[in-house]
């Protein structure tokens, strides 16, 4: 953007070396409108659900690991307590590295943190997709 026509889109192959005489020279990047196009949407589509909906959702999703975590003696390293809980869950097993393989052998996006898987369920999420995760790491304990 920090050539001359090059916010004509229309012309992106006519490459113009000549810097624009004013501050716009100084510019570094093209706009990712696309970008801000689908982030519109998602934001509308997040504010359509309810903010308050979401993470009453996510929050349910998590009661499950919650409980097979205390069940199997399974660390959560995420805050539990309401005040400070978010969207995310990590768990701290035996075997991360293993159990990070395990979950990613099953399609289940997830990261592998600090010697903890973190999960980070949304709206989109299913109870069948959580119980997957715990199905994956019960076959690990």
């Amino acid at each position: 953007m920090a050539f001359e026509g090059t916010d004509d889109f229309s012309r992106l192959t006519d490459y113009n070396p000549t810097f624009r005489p004013d501050a716009r020279r100084f510019e570094m990047v093209t706009l990712p409108y696309q970008d801000f196009y689908g982030m519109t949407a998602s934001v509308g589509m997040l504010a359509e659900l309810g903010i308050d909906d979401i993470a009453r959702y996510t929050r349910t999703l998590h009661e499950p690991v919650f409980r097979w975590a205390d069940e199997t003696g399974v660390r959560v390293v995420s805050p539990r307590a309401e005040a400070h809980r978010s969207a995310i869950v990590c768990l701290a097993p035996a075997h991360p590295v293993e159990a990070y393989h395990a979950l990613k052998r099953a399609h289940v996006v997830c990261s592998l943190r600090e010697g903890a898987i973190r999960l980070a369920p949304h709206c989109y999420n299913t109870a069948e997709e959580m119980e997957r995760v715990l199905d994956v790491m019960d076959q690990l304990e």
